[in-house]
């Protein structure tokens, strides 16, 4: 069951818990994704407003591990930006998830400017 508290990006929707407590920084670490010639990661860029920079990471992994190659992303991340011809061999994009990260991390879309329920 989902309730719609948001915690993401350090905001809330908490009407009494403004500031979430995060045990670590994967919903404080977002991304804005601005194009990609990976569909999935081309389709963060068309439909949401930031993605957890974790998701960048898993999927970058995921297609250097699948052997592609030429993975280009730029996307802006803590106000920088960021344009990768070959993200694969980007050190920290291709680093592999942790067993705990792969199990347990799992994210809703960041949709601030939407209205209503995102899933």
């Amino acid at each position: 069951m989902y309730s719609n508290l948001r915690t993401e990006g350090g905001r809330s929707n908490h009407i009494i818990i403004q500031r979430p407590l995060a045990l670590a920084n994967y919903q404080l670490d977002l991304v804005r994704v601005i194009d990609s010639n990976d569909p999935e990661l081309e389709l963060m860029a068309q439909e949401w407003d930031a993605v957890p920079y974790f998701w960048v990471r898993r999927r970058v992994w995921t297609l250097a591990a699948d052997g592609r190659r030429g993975v280009s992303i730029n996307y802006i991340r803590n106000g920088q930006s960021v344009s990768l011809a070959e993200a694969e061999r980007d050190p920290e994009l291709a680093r592999a998830p942790t067993w705990l990260e792969a199990k347990f991390l799992v994210f809703r879309v960041i949709g601030y400017n939407r209205a209503g329920c995102l899933h």
